[in-house]
C-alpha cells in the first residue's frame, strides 16, 4: 500500500539572502510607515475637500469662470461636488475611515481582511446618506437634506418597505434603522476590536458615574447652604465618606548582623531541641533487665568458647 507524505515547504524572505536581518525589519517597518502616512494624508485631503465644498465652484454640472473656492484645487471641487450632491454628508465616511486605518498601522494593529474593510466602508457610506437624508440641510448643500439625493432616494425607499411595522412613521424608523446598521457597520470598517468597544464602554461608564456623584454631591452642598442660612435649627448633617482600605506595610528587611545574631539564636535553640529530644528518646527506651540465670549462661558460653 502506497503512503502518501506532505511535505510543508516555507517560502523564502524577500531579500533573505541579501540584507541581514535587522535590515530587513527596517525596511518592512518603513514601508509600513509610508503606507500609514499615505493613508492619513489621503484621509485628510478627503476631508478638507469636503468641508471647502462650495456649490458655485466648477464641477460637472456647474459651469464657473471665477476662481476655485475650494482647499484642494479644481480637483477637490470636482470630487466633492459629486460625493455630496449625491452621499451628502455620508461622502465624509471614506476621509474618516482612511484616518483610523493609518493611526492603526501606526500602531501595528492589523487591518485584515483588508477587501473586507473595504466592502463595509461602501455600506457605511450609503447606510449613512440614508440616515442623514431625514435631517435638514439648512442651504449648504444644493439638496435640501443632508443625505443627498442618492440618500433620499434610498430613504424613500425603505420607508415604503417598513409602512407594513412603522405606524405610519416610515422615513423616521428606516433613517433610525440606517443609522444603527452603519453605526456597526462602521465598527468593522474601522477595524475596531472587542477588546477596544469593552474598553469604551467601560470609561463611558465610570464617566457617566463620576458625573452623577459630583451633580449629586453639589446639589447636596447647595441644599445645606440654603438651609444654614434660613433655618434656625439647622445642623450640619453627617455623611458617611467612602472608606479608604489601607494596604498592609511590608516587613522591612533586617540587616546583616540583626541576620546572624537572629540565626545564632535559631541555631541555639535548635540545639536545645535535640539534646531535649534525645533525652526524652533514652527516657522513653525500654530498660533491659539482666536475670542471674541469664548471667552465668552468657559466662560459661565464654569459658568454652
Amino acid at each position: 500500500m502506497t503512503r502518501y507524505s506532505t511535505v510543508i515547504r516555507r517560502r523564502k524572505r524577500f531579500l533573505s539572502g541579501l540584507l541581514p536581518e535587522s535590515w530587513q525589519a527596517f525596511i518592512a517597518r518603513r514601508l509600513m510607515d509610508i503606507i500609514a502616512a499615505s493613508f492619513v494624508t489621503c484621509g485628510a485631503l478627503f476631508l478638507l475637500a469636503i468641508g471647502s465644498y462650495s456649490p458655485a465652484d466648477p464641477s460637472w454640472n456647474t459651469a464657473a469662470s471665477g476662481p476655485v473656492a475650494n482647499w484642494m484645487g479644481l480637483g477637490g471641487a470636482h470630487m466633492a461636488d459629486l460625493l455630496v450632491q449625491t452621499l451628502g454628508l455620508g461622502g465624509v465616511v471614506p476621509g474618516i475611515v482612511l484616518l483610523i486605518w493609518g493611526a492603526r498601522l501606526f500602531r501595528r494593529h492589523p487591518l485584515s481582511p483588508f477587501w473586507a474593510r473595504i466592502v463595509s466602508m461602501l455600506l457605511v457610506m450609503m447606510l449613512a446618506s440614508a440616515a442623514l437624508a431625514r435631517l435638514p440641510a439648512g442651504g449648504w448643500m444644493p439638496q435640501p437634506q443632508l443625505g443627498g439625493s442618492g440618500g433620499t432616494l434610498m430613504l424613500n425607499n425603505a420607508a415604503e418597505m417598513a409602512q407594513g411595522i412603522s405606524a405610519g412613521n416610515g422615513h423616521s424608523f428606516a433613517a433610525i434603522a440606517a443609522g444603527a446598521l452603519a453605526f456597526l457597520i462602521f465598527l468593522h470598517a474601522a477595524a475596531v476590536t472587542r477588546e477596544e468597544i469593552a474598553a469604551f464602554f467601560s470609561l463611558l461608564t465610570r464617566t457617566a458615574l463620576a458625573i452623577f456623584h459630583y451633580a449629586h454631591h453639589t446639589a447636596l452642598s447647595f441644599a445645606d447652604w440654603i438651609r444654614h442660612y434660613n433655618d434656625p435649627n439647622y445642623a450640619p448633617a453627617v455623611r458617611r465618606t467612602p472608606e479608604i482600605k489601607q494596604q498592609k506595610q511590608r516587613k522591612t528587611p533586617k540587616l546583616d548582623a540583626e541576620e546572624d545574631e537572629y540565626n545564632d539564636d535559631e541555631d541555639e535553640e535548635d540545639g536545645d531541641e535535640d539534646e531535649e529530644l534525645s533525652a526524652a528518646s533514652a527516657l522513653a527506651a525500654p530498660a533491659r533487665v539482666v536475670t542471674p540465670k541469664k548471667q552465668a549462661a552468657k559466662s560459661a558460653k565464654k569459658q568454652a568458647s
